[in-house]
């Protein structure tokens, strides 16, 4: 008989055992339920001193209603905030605040910013959670729905890494650092009306053999009639042709008709032969092309 009780308290302490952990797993009940809960920091590496677009999205699948909804994002210290969309984000410290007021069902906060990081080179995480107030049913209390995993970019040393180079511009340029090899690659990003930034990174790669180089650029999409625009120059060759390679098809580039749009795009709207080198001037929409010469 004694063993028959201690069986029976055995299974009692399991089954309560397993019960608190599906309880801790699925939470209250009465939590509120968003999905499609994302976030990006593009590009994936930039520049030290360079600029991330930080973008973070929730939908609302709730049927209540949400009051002072905010969106807070961490981001690390040191950085700062450039601009956002909708506008009116503030920074204190490192937390980014921006303000949407209330939610209703079916609702989809999007949010994003641009951030200028501070030189600190290395993985960068930036941190995002939405957070909601109930209304009458349950008053004041807060809910906080973060991002999961973090969204993070990589801060490039360009004493390490020469060739590579990332960044966010509107209006601006940057690029490749200079003599550190075969190739050196500029890229002028548009000013496009309601687009915070584009982001934009080049990857020069080191020679498969002795007549190719090899450039690599990445982009979110522009108008072709507001194209980003590239100067690369290629040493120590004498190619008079630029091609470039997209869904594993190569072709060679067109020159544009007309030289402030990419069309065809992309297209080259100059170039320069020298004996050693071989400089090309391009409209490109953010396509998939890399680039050899």
């Amino acid at each position: 008989m004694r063993k028959s009780g201690a069986l029976r308290i055995g299974i009692v302490l399991l089954l309560a055992s397993v019960a608190a952990g599906v309880f801790a797993l699925v939470g209250r009940a009465d939590d509120p339920a968003f999905d499609h809960i994302s976030s990006t920091a593009q590009p994936g590496f930039i520049d030290a001193n360079g600029d991330v677009l930080f973008t973070a999205s929730w939908h609302d699948n709730d049927n209540r209603n949400f009051t002072h909804t905010r969106v807070e994002i961490t981001i690390p210290a040191g950085w700062t905030l450039v601009s956002s969309d909708p506008s009116g984000c503030t920074l204190s410290g490192t937390l980014v605040t921006c303000q949407w007021g209330t939610l209703r069902f079916n609702d989809v906060v999007t949010q994003t910013v641009r951030l200028h990081s501070d030189g600190d080179t290395g993985q960068q995480p930036v941190k995002a959670e939405l957070v909601v107030y109930e209304g009458p049913g349950n008053p004041g209390r807060a809910n906080h729905i973060p991002v999961l995993p973090d969204a993070q970019t990589d801060v490039l040393d360009p004493a390490a890494t020469p060739d590579k180079a990332g960044d966010c511009v509107s209006g601006s340029s940057f690029g490749t650092i200079a003599g550190s090899g075969n190739s050196e690659t500029t890229a002028t990003g548009p000013a496009v009306t309601g687009v915070l930034c584009t982001p934009i990174t080049i990857v020069e790669t080191p020679r498969p053999d002795p007549l190719t180089d090899l450039v690599t650029t990445d982009a979110a999409l522009v108008p072709t009639t507001k194209p980003i625009k590239l100067k690369i120059l290629f040493r120590n060759t004498s190619s008079h042709t630029l091609n470039f390679t997209s869904a594993g098809v190569t072709s060679e580039v067109q020159q544009c008709t007309n030289l402030n749009f990419a069309t065809p795009d992309p297209c080259w709207y100059d170039h320069k032969f020298r004996q050693q080198s071989a400089t090309w001037f391009v409209n490109w929409s953010g396509i998939d092309p890399g680039w050899t010469g």
